[in-house]
């Protein structure tokens, strides 16, 4: 995929990102176009193949106010899905910290504190040393 466009990814970022925007996320359970415009969005392949769903939209034959009731009604239950959509997020992070503090724990001895200390000054002392031998011989 890499050598596929050559330099030229920018002629496909608008493809990359209706991908990132229409794709569920597993964090929230929604995709990011439908937690704004409280719908599913419509693929470039549903236009070409027509699923029930585009061919009933087409079917009903709108007009600007009934377009506008359906948009409205719509986003009348958005609300709700933005919030189930955040506590999944909530779960999901806390899933995930709970995972990592498995494989990092983060809680260390005092001995392990005092270790690391002398070896970082350890560290410190050879490197003031090297400098200070560097600085003596360009003098």
């Amino acid at each position: 995929m890499k050598h596929e466009y050559e330099g030229k990814w920018s002629d496909n970022l608008a493809d990359v990102l209706w991908a990132c925007r229409s794709s569920v996320k597993t964090a929230t359970g929604f995709s990011p176009f439908s937690l704004v415009y409280g719908t599913k969005a419509i693929s470039l392949m549903e236009l070409v193949v027509p699923t029930p769903r585009v061919v009933l939209d087409k079917s009903q034959e709108d007009t600007k106010d009934t377009n506008n009731e359906r948009r409205l009604a719509d986003l009348e239950g958005i609300g709700e899905e933005r919030e189930l959509a955040k506590r999944r997020s909530q779960r999901y992070q806390q899933r995930i910290l709970k995972h990592m503090h498995k494989q990092y724990p983060r809680a260390f001895t005092e001995e392990q504190l005092r270790q690391a200390s002398r070896s970082i000054n350890v560290k410190i002392a050879a490197v003031e040393e090297v400098l200070a031998r560097a600085h003596k011989s360009k003098i």
